[in-house]
């Protein structure tokens, strides 16, 4: 049987790693993971994030936010 990706995401995140919407893709096939996260949120699952600040490859700057799990 095959994993859906809500199950994909919250092992991934289970094991302690952090995820992004920039590494999503090519860490576990997600292409767009806040879909997921919010599924995972309404499932009454914690999920934490921030906002991080960064220069893309463009040199201009850009924000985004890592999701992981309390342990």
């Amino acid at each position: 049987m095959n994993e859906t990706n809500n199950e994909v995401l919250l092992k991934y995140l289970q094991d302690g790693n952090i995820i992004t919407t920039r590494t999503a893709p090519d860490k576990i096939g997600i292409a767009d993971v806040r879909a997921n996260i919010r599924d995972l949120r309404d499932a009454g699952i914690e999920i934490k994030d921030k906002w991080v600040s960064d220069i893309n490859r463009r040199g201009r700057k850009t924000r985004y936010k890592e999701y992981w799990l309390e342990t």
